[in-house]
């Protein structure tokens, strides 16, 4: 966390008095834009003295290198990364975003985004053309260019070689091999192969991998899936493949009913610690262990193949960056927006935006460093060992996937169901549908927390009910708009198991204070401000991590008594097992987060923030 950025010096000399007096107000209206009374845009320090450009993260990585880099290059600009990536729709979230004027400047997301009218035409920029003409023209949509794909990125299998090694097992160089070694891991009790089946992407991905040879090996085999996704061709024609893979996978229990429902997290964790052996996933995998650096040694292979030492890896676009046009409007912005993407689209930049995301650089001049642990990615390439493939499905069909993997639906059913889904796609679907409430004015992000937190009290009676705010794991980072109120899934919480209940526990006042200063969420220390019901709090949001909470007390002022236990209500990893003395109570009907706000919306009818001064901000102290 930064605390102290380079403040405005004191006058100089009495000829910049005159300069401080036109130029007062305009400071004072810019620190009051980041520094409200009620939301928090960072909890890093801004620096108002300079220009703020926000930078939206509509997926998770730590940009702290990417940051530090950014600033080093533009030494007057401060940019401000913002978590943005709210539910499981996320380009029905960026429209509301840029409907509402909310969209950061410019964001990097992992998704295709189709036509429309919020996204500035990047195709007649020259930095353009120092990319890939094929992942360009991926990208294009209609003539135009709204995102640079600023990386490719494969999928294969992530491993644990440090289990290897114990266990004596040897990555299989056949598909045979491969099914051999999981009953091998299998005997020894442990989980062989763990993959998050509730996003359609990766789903894809494992059974496009092992069903290569059947489905992908040929240019005959391509061109007829390429058709497929353009819905000119019946995926029964094209997929049948894929489906055995998948009914053998369930049918030997590499696949169980529970992985539809599980957590990346979890998995990328029980993988590190040997919980399980073998992960399908991509290229991102290796930035999250740079990063979260697990004490075993992860290793990142392709798919095997039928023959002996061929592994292959699918290529898809990766991380795509786009601008805000609204923020092209500022004619100071778009001189710096034009510069910073500049600087990414040359060698420099990539070695600098490559340190906070992983894959296949699609700038031309870039030669990467290939780490140990994706060697064999270079091998791939450079062998010609990978397919490109472009997914076509939705999370909406993942049900009727696992039926059929279960036996529970016959695969024309499935296939049908698909070739529906890919010849009527439409990714802003959910904001066609009937609103579940309106909102009569507009919240932020935090009161949009402490609306959450209300919920789950509300729910479960407790005395207490904290939501990590800002935060991408187990807490909220959506924002709810005035009117209509679209998009229940924006509620939606990351980095869950998907048999997490709420919950309430009893904790002590003292391990409350503590918590409050010292959040560790999803087993690792964040600085982050518990939205809360319940409570009454003072947050220092720009002081030192251990030093934010300046008071905390009951709703009406009582002090929190030190050995006196509340019963307090969250989302499971939200409140770490350190600061709870027990767990109360499990609530298995009230269904999850996005649930519990839809129907609390519904049921009002017409909401608005509180506005009960629960939260007081201080935005002065520092230290």
């Amino acid at each position: 966390m930064k605390f102290n950025r380079k403040a405005v010096a004191a006058p100089l000399a009495i000829l910049c008095a005159a300069a401080a007096l036109l130029t007062g107000c305009a400071t004072a209206k810019t620190a009051n834009r980041y520094t409200p009374a009620n939301d928090i845009l960072s909890y890093e320090a801004i620096a108002t003295d300079k220009t703020v450009i926000t930078f939206g993260k509509f997926y998770t990585f730590d940009h702290t290198a990417l940051e530090a880099s950014l600033e080093a290059k533009f030494p007057d600009v401060d940019f401000i990364f913002e978590e943005c990536s709210a539910g499981d729709k996320q380009l029905a979230y960026i429209k509301i975003l840029a409907d509402h004027g909310a969209l950061p400047d410019m964001f990097l997301t992992n998704q295709f985004i189709p036509e429309n009218d919020f996204l500035y035409d990047l195709g007649g920029e020259r930095y353009a053309g120092r990319y890939n003409l094929s992942s360009l023209q991926a990208m294009t949509v209609d003539g135009h260019l709204y995102q640079i794909p600023v990386s490719n990125t494969t999928f294969g299998i992530a491993y644990n070689k440090d289990l290897f090694r114990q266990n004596g097992w040897r990555v299989p160089a056949t598909l045979a091999e491969l099914y051999t070694l999981c009953d091998t891991i299998s005997a020894a009790g442990i989980r062989p192969m763990v993959t998050c089946m509730k996003y359609y992407t990766t789903v894809e991905s494992l059974l496009f991998g092992l069903s290569y040879q059947d489905t992908f090996a040929s240019a005959e085999k391509r061109n007829a899936y390429n058709s497929f996704i353009k819905g000119e061709t019946p995926a029964a024609d094209i997929l049948q493949p894929a489906g055995e893979v998948l009914k053998n996978l369930y049918d030997k229990g590499i696949v169980t009913a529970a992985d539809f429902t599980s957590s990346a997290t979890t998995n990328r964790q029980d993988l590190y610690q040997g919980k399980i052996a073998m992960m399908p996933c991509n290229l991102d995998i290796i930035a999250l262990v740079e990063s979260e650096k697990p004490e075993a040694e992860i290793g990142f292979i392709g798919f095997p193949t039928a023959e002996p030492g061929q592994r292959i890896m699918q290529v898809v676009p990766g991380v795509n960056i786009s601008i805000n046009k609204a923020a092209m409007e500022d004619a100071h912005k778009k001189e710096i927006l034009r510069a910073t993407m500049e600087y990414i689209s040359t060698n420099e930049g990539q070695d600098a935006i490559f340190q906070v995301i992983s894959g296949v650089s699609t700038l031309t001049s870039y030669q990467q460093n290939i780490t140990a642990m994706s060697q064999d990615v270079s091998d791939c390439i450079n062998n010609g060992n990978i397919f490109f493939a472009n997914y076509f499905g939705s999370n909406d069909q993942l049900a009727a996937v696992q039926q059929f993997a279960a036996g529970e639906r016959p695969f024309a059913a499935l296939a049908a169901a698909l070739d529906d889904d890919v010849q009527n796609s439409d990714p802003f679907e959910e904001l066609r549908e009937a609103p579940i409430g309106t909102a009569a004015e507009t919240f932020t992000v935090l009161d949009t927390s402490n609306y959450n937190a209300d919920v789950l009290r509300a729910v479960t009676g407790a005395e207490i009910a904290l939501v990590p705010n800002k935060s991408f794991f187990c807490g909220n980072i959506a924002q709810i708009f005035k009117g209509d109120i679209l998009l229940p899934e924006r509620f939606t919480q990351k980095g869950m198991d998907g048999d997490a209940l709420l919950t309430t526990y009893a904790i002590t006042g003292a391990n409350l204070k503590k918590l409050l200063e010292n959040p560790i969420i999803a087993g690792k220390p964040a600085n982050v401000l518990y939205a809360v019901s319940g409570l009454k709090v003072t947050y220092a949001p720009w002081a030192p991590a251990d030093k934010n909470v300046l008071s905390a007390t009951l709703a009406d002022g009582t002090p929190l008594e030190d050995a006196k236990t509340y019963t307090v209500a969250a989302w499971p990893k939200a409140i770490d097992a350190a600061y709870i003395s027990a767990t109360l109570q499990t609530f298995a009907d009230a269904g999850k987060n996005k649930d519990l706000m839809a129907a609390a919306i519904q049921k009002a009818g017409t909401v608005s923030p509180a506005n009960d001064g629960r939260i007081t901000l201080d935005w002065h102290t520092n230290s």
